[in-house]
């Protein structure tokens, strides 16, 4: 598998091109996300299997994987690759812009070959692909016409992969009957931590549909949001999260699975907590 990263990402154009034109259709064309592209109009995805959001940002740069076919003994695609690569300055060929000029393609500013690396490698995340930790990120919550999205941004990531992550709901935030300017969690399910594989399927820890599945590709340093959408205000939710490494056929996670807790509030609800400080600095300015 060889990674080839290049600017910007016109949907699938550069990796149509390769497909198309100037590799033997055996071989397979996937980008960071798990998108692969054919040789058909409508581009078809034969390698990605999550049913969850996809979020990434290849503004500047993106990169996509080069799969030659494992069951021939020698794909001709292998051999057509020093046409356009030099593998050992990791640098583009001549030939490689000059197919992109016939082909009418003039966004691409740079292209370079970065590495390539087996399957074996990738799943155990050795040689050129490393297990990426997720140092720090940040996350919040909107919320807008009724629907709420919880969010989290600005990753910081030590390798190139993926954060998927799943929300379920755990309590409802109903007004305290005791005291109308506060409010009291109502519990409506107990949680536990959920498998690798239960994150990846867009399950919770029984197994069942979760409320909003999401993964983001981080892959180089543009920001990505990942954002879990179509969430009930007033809500306690859980996240639950995890990283793979940079492989984009399947999934290959830490061991790590991480939570955070998010109280989702309404607009009514932000509407009586605003009112009750206001209400308390309007008596502080006056004692």
């Amino acid at each position: 598998m060889l990674l080839i990263e290049t600017l910007p990402n016109k949907n699938c154009q550069v990796k149509n091109f390769i497909y198309n034109k100037n590799i033997h259709p055996i071989i397979s064309v996937v980008d960071a996300e798990g998108l692969s592209c054919s040789g058909y109009i409508e581009p078809t995805n034969e390698f990605i299997t999550f049913k969850g959001s996809n979020y990434a940002n290849f503004d500047n740069t993106f990169s996509f994987y080069i799969l030659p076919d494992s069951t021939v003994e020698t794909d001709p695609a292998t051999a057509l690759l020093s046409t356009y690569f030099d593998t050992s300055a990791k640098t583009t060929k001549p030939a490689f812009y000059t197919a992109l000029s016939a082909s009418t393609i003039d966004f691409v500013s740079t292209l370079s070959y970065s590495y390539s690396f087996t399957n074996t490698q990738a799943m155990k995340s050795t040689g050129p692909v490393v297990m990426p930790v997720l140092q720090s990120y940040t996350s919040g919550y909107d919320f807008e016409d009724g629907i709420a999205t919880i969010e989290m941004t600005n990753f910081v990531m030590t390798a190139k992969g993926s954060v998927y992550a799943i929300a379920r709901e755990i309590a409802t935030i109903t007004t305290d009957p005791q005291d109308e300017f506060e409010t009291i969690d109502t519990p409506v399910r107990a949680y536990r931590t959920p498998s690798h594989t239960q994150i990846n399927n867009c399950l919770d820890w029984n197994g069942e549909a979760v409320d909003a599945c999401a993964k983001a590709v981080i892959a180089n340093s543009d920001n990505v949001e990942l954002l879990l959408k179509n969430l009930k205000s007033n809500t306690v939710y859980i996240v639950y999260y995890t990283v793979a490494n940079e492989y984009p056929i399947e999934p290959v996670f830490s061991d790590a699975i991480e939570s955070f807790e998010i109280r989702v509030l309404g607009a009514a609800r932000l509407l009586v907590n605003g009112a009750l400080i206001l209400a308390m600095l309007f008596v502080c300015l006056f004692v």
